[in-house]
């Protein structure tokens, strides 16, 4: 925008003047540039209104900062929302996204896009990098099929469907392979709903029901307690021993160590496995393919990942999070794992393996860190990734639903697990996680509806007096073993109740706490009256926290933002049932 207020005398000036001026953005079928609404719903694509809505949201958003960060630099008339709007277009539309960085190549985008007749495999954009390097000195660009004199010059703009070159380039693309048709799968549910009179075997049934829910366990006969109905060859599970066979891996891991560059070991190695296996070099030759191309897909506009990773930086997510305690959680969640990349890509552009960066993009870490943390299995206490377990949902059936549990047997060579509840022959089989909702909603992007483990969550500092050896053993009879502790309470829970009272004295009262719990901090059964008050004042402080947030909180349909706010609900429930069991004491 700023170039093109320049007008002739800006040094891109030649380039500019081929772009396509504002005037024509009426020939333009994009959505995102449509006049109005109404004409977004004339699409009649669910998917496509909700997206082009939600973008269009997002751009006048980004339109206030703008106007905010550059009013020095341009005047009015230049900082116009539809000029905006349209320098977005030109950027989403003609932009190179290469290495991880958007550029715009003056005269390289002049080329039309034509699918290559040559039939080929989904990879992720590496076939375009071929043709196309970009170096600190300029980009070459180079034929990607034949083309003989006097005919025009196309490229393969990669492997996109039209739903994407409608979105954002405004015309569709004739189709070689990678076009789709999209459907609204859950109007199949009613199409497939059971009665008396169409009543079908429960294996098609089953095998019906598998494509709503993207991908789950259904038991093809009657199941008990306790019986395994998975064994899955260890050989076959992604941990740290297969990890460390990658030479890649390895190399990488070993000199992080050596600049002594702070991660946890463990974690890293996992995540550089399975960044290499479905994004490196070879991803395609890679053992872990079929079970890598079922993990929810990175690029899908409609993606399972709920992760807070995901979460746009300004976007309703984060937003609709004001007033709780997991906020912190989430925002030292996303900014560990920010630190994590931007140490791990300084170490590869510092080191000589700058070109791993080409597929170990940011976004791409982020999706390693929201699969690892959402579907690892843990044993032995270390992480594996297990293909076909973690295809088994999670779901509560009642409050005496066992727990998950899986284990190597005698062998060592089968990961086992067993039925954690009966299952009838067509049943999804599902386990229980046995977490509290903030902690599915922190690592797996969901809450559940019926949760005999969720509570009020508490996100706690441990003032700085209180952090003296004198404390040390008030603290480790509170259970207390960090600095910032999270403090689970469940209103039906007499003794966590009277821990949390004492706790939440030592957190506004230190100097009084070891005096006033000394005899009841062994045992939980009861705590003293300034215990009780602290409680409620920290009870009240996050009700109010939730009620002055709620009016602030738009209504959305995203499964991430609806699944904040059935989380703020279900702590409003908590807190308000904790206030009351508190007052009667």
């Amino acid at each position: 925008m700023l170039e093109q207020a320049k007008g002739l005398s800006s040094r891109w000036a030649p380039y500019l003047q081929l772009l396509p001026s504002i005037s024509s953005r009426n020939d333009v079928a994009s959505p995102l540039i449509f006049a109005s609404d109404k004409d977004i719903d004339d699409l009649q694509d669910e998917r496509m209104i909700s997206t082009a809505k939600s973008e269009r949201q997002r751009v006048k958003k980004a339109y206030g900062r703008f106007k905010r960060l550059f009013r020095s630099f341009l005047d009015d008339e230049t900082m116009d929302l539809s000029r905006y709007v349209w320098a977005r277009f030109l950027v989403d539309s003609r932009a190179f996204s290469i290495h991880g960085q958007r550029v715009l190549v003056p005269f390289g985008d002049v080329f039309n896009g034509k699918p290559d007749d040559e039939t080929r495999q989904h990879d992720n954009g590496q076939r375009f990098l071929l043709f196309h390097d970009l170096q600190p000195q300029g980009m070459t660009i180079r034929a990607d099929r034949d083309t003989s004199s006097g005919e025009q010059l196309f490229e393969d703009y990669g492997d996109n469907s039209n739903y994407v070159y409608f979105l954002h380039h405004g015309f569709l693309m004739s189709d070689k392979g990678f076009d789709c048709a999209a459907f609204r799968l859950p109007r199949l549910l009613e199409a497939y709903s059971q009665n008396e009179k169409n009543k079908e075997h429960t294996e098609t049934l089953a095998s019906k029901l598998r494509v709503l829910s993207r991908y789950g366990t259904f038991a093809v006969k009657p199941l008990t307690t306790g019986e395994v109905y998975l064994k899955v060859p260890v050989q076959v599970v992604m941990n740290v021993r297969s990890a460390v066979k990658s030479q890649w891996v390895s190399e990488t891991m070993q000199q992080l160590q050596k600049q002594r560059v702070s991660f946890p070991r463990e974690e890293m190695l996992l995540l550089l496995h399975l960044l290499e296996e479905k994004f490196g070099p070879n991803h395609l030759q890679s053992r872990w393919k079929p079970y890598l191309d079922m993990l929810p897909a990175l690029d899908d506009l409609d993606s399972a990942l709920g992760s807070p990773l995901f979460y746009d930086e300004d976007g309703e997510q984060l937003k609709a999070l004001q007033g709780t305690d997991l906020l912190a959680l989430v925002t030292n969640y996303r900014h560990r794992v920010g630190q994590s990349y931007a140490a791990l890509s300084d170490h590869l552009k510092h080191s000589g393996h700058d070109e791993a960066l080409l597929w170990l993009t940011e976004r791409r870490f982020h999706w390693a860190n929201a699969i690892l943390d959402s579907r690892s299995i843990w044993w032995n206490s270390q992480r594996h990734l297990v293909p076909l377990l973690d295809m088994v949902n999670c779901q509560e059936l009642n409050a005496e639903h066992k727990p998950h549990h899986t284990n190597v047997d005698s062998s060592g060579r089968h990961a086992v697990t067993k039925a954690s509840w009966d299952f009838q022959a067509g049943q999804e089989i599902v386990e229980n996680y046995a977490q509290p909702n903030y902690i599915y909603l922190l690592y797996h992007g969901f809450v559940l509806d019926s949760n005999s483990h969720d509570c009020a969550h508490f996100h706690l500092e441990i003032p700085t007096v209180a952090r003296q050896r004198d404390f040390s053993v008030l603290l480790r009879n509170l259970e207390i073993h960090s600095w910032t502790p999270d403090v689970c309470v469940s209103p039906t829970d007499n003794q966590a109740l009277m821990r949390f009272s004492k706790i939440a004295l030592l957190v506004s009262d230190p100097k009084k706490a070891p005096q006033l719990v000394r005899g009841a901090a062994i045992s939980n059964a009861s705590a003293p009256p300034q215990a009780i008050t602290s409680a409620l004042k920290l009870v009240e402080e996050r009700l109010n926290r939730l009620q002055a947030t709620d009016a602030e909180i738009l209504t959305r349909t995203d499964f991430r933002t609806l699944s904040i706010l059935k989380f703020r609900q279900q702590q409003f429930q908590h807190l308000a049932t904790l206030r009351n069991k508190l007052q009667t004491k």
